[in-house]
C-alpha cells in the first residue's frame, strides 16, 4: 500500500452529507458554543427572575419570557442548520447515491478529480483527517474536505485501517485525529 498509487472513486448519499454536516460544524468548529453560552446565561437571568417571585411585580413574566428565549432561539438556530443541510442536499442531488470525486494517493500528495477540474495537494500541505466511526474527512484545507466512507474503501489493500495509517505516517501528526470510541475505549485499558 505505502508504494503504489491508491485510486478511490467516492460516492456521496444524503446520509453521509448531512453526518458529515453535523460533524464539521458542530463537532470540528464548534459551532454549538455561542447558542449554548447565550442560553445559559439567559436561563441564569430567568432563574433570578423566578427567584424574584412575590418581590417583584412581573417577575414571573419576565421569567417565562426569558426562558422562552433561551430555548427558542437556539432552537431556530438547530433549525435552520438543519434546514439548510436539507437545502443543499437537494441542490447536490444527494436523494441518490452519486458519484462525487477520485482521490489518487501517491508518494508525495493527493490527487483529487472532480469531473473536469483536479488539483493536487502535497502531504505536508494538507490541513487534517478526523476518523469517526464509519467515516474518513481528509481536510485540504480549513474549508474544504473530502468525505471517504470507510464502506467505499474495501477496494485497497489493509480497507480503512490501511488508509488511516498511510495518512498517519505522511500527514503532520498534529493534524490526524482519531475520534472513534471504540479506540479511546482500548488505549484506556
Amino acid at each position: 500500500m505505502d508504494r503504489a498509487k491508491i485510486s478511490i472513486a467516492v460516492c456521496v448519499d444524503s446520509k453521509t452529507f448531512t453526518k458529515f454536516a453535523m460533524f464539521d460544524t458542530l463537532r470540528r468548529q464548534r459551532r454549538f458554543v455561542s447558542p449554548a453560552i447565550f442560553m445559559g446565561i439567559l436561563l441564569f437571568f430567568s432563574l433570578l427572575a423566578f427567584s424574584r417571585v412575590g418581590k417583584s411585580e412581573q417577575a414571573l413574566l419576565l421569567g417565562i419570557v426569558l426562558a422562552s428565549i433561551s430555548i427558542l432561539l437556539p432552537a431556530a438556530y438547530l433549525l435552520s442548520f438543519l434546514l439548510s443541510v436539507k437545502a443543499q442536499i437537494k441542490k447536490l442531488g444527494l436523494s441518490a447515491t452519486r458519484y462525487a470525486y477520485t482521490l489518487h494517493f501517491d508518494e508525495s500528495g493527493v490527487a483529487v478529480t472532480a469531473g473536469r477540474e483536479k488539483v493536487y495537494h502535497q502531504w505536508g500541505d494538507l490541513y487534517g483527517a478526523y476518523r469517526l466511526p464509519g467515516y474518513i474527512y481528509l481536510y485540504a484545507t480549513s474549508q474544504r474536505a473530502f468525505l471517504l466512507p470507510e464502506g467505499q474503501l474495501n477496494g485497497i489493500d489493509g480497507g480503512a485501517d490501511g488508509l488511516w495509517k498511510m495518512l498517519s505516517q505522511r500527514m503532520l501528526s498534529s493534524g490526524i485525529k482519531d475520534l472513534r470510541r471504540e479506540k479511546r475505549a482500548l488505549a484506556a485499558q
